[in-house]
């Protein structure tokens, strides 16, 4: 059974698997009637703890649970 949605419909998706499997993928375009539009660069997805900026990292040390829903929500795996 094939669950994998197609690039339309899971454009977010599509892009972590093809960054995923080959190291390149293009910007994220982000739409919202709450905010501007903005791009999302996908290595942004790939990022160390290290490559964090400081208050991503203090909210993640804050809340360890938080970090689990979070990596699991964008179909990462954890170390």
């Amino acid at each position: 059974m094939n669950t994998t949605l197609s690039p339309e419909k899971d454009p977010m998706g599509h892009a972590i698997s093809q960054y995923h499997a080959t190291g390149k993928a293009a910007k994220l375009r982000v739409f919202s009637s709450l905010f501007y539009e903005d791009e999302i660069p996908v290595d942004t997805l790939f990022r160390s703890f290290s490559q964090m900026p400081p208050h991503e990292q203090e909210a993640l040390r804050q809340n360890r649970l938080l970090h689990r829903v979070l990596v699991h929500g964008t179909g990462a795996r954890l170390p």
